[in-house]
């Protein structure tokens, strides 16, 4: 989606730890929540929100924590307008 697109393009841009994942990784997690017809998901590490957008690309509720507060304010950035992350 042009959000993902956006996302990742900040991400790579701004992200000096290279903790990112890759547009195959997203469809990877993003199909296995679907094989096991996940409702709820809850995320460990934020970054910006890249994974969280493929987590909800499911349908399913993701919760995502972050305990740093500079990325958990970037990530709300993007992905706080989303319905179902939390």
């Amino acid at each position: 989606t042009p959000l993902m697109q956006q996302v990742r393009a900040a991400a790579m841009a701004e992200n000096e730890d290279n903790i990112s994942l890759h547009p195959e990784e997203g469809q990877l997690i993003a199909l296995l929540c679907r094989m096991i017809d996940a409702k709820k998901i809850v995320e460990v590490g934020t970054f910006y929100g890249y994974s969280a957008l493929w987590l909800a690309s499911t349908g399913a509720q993701v919760w995502t924590l972050e305990r740093d507060a500079a990325r958990a304010a970037r990530a709300r950035e993007f992905i706080g307008h989303e319905h179902n992350i939390h």
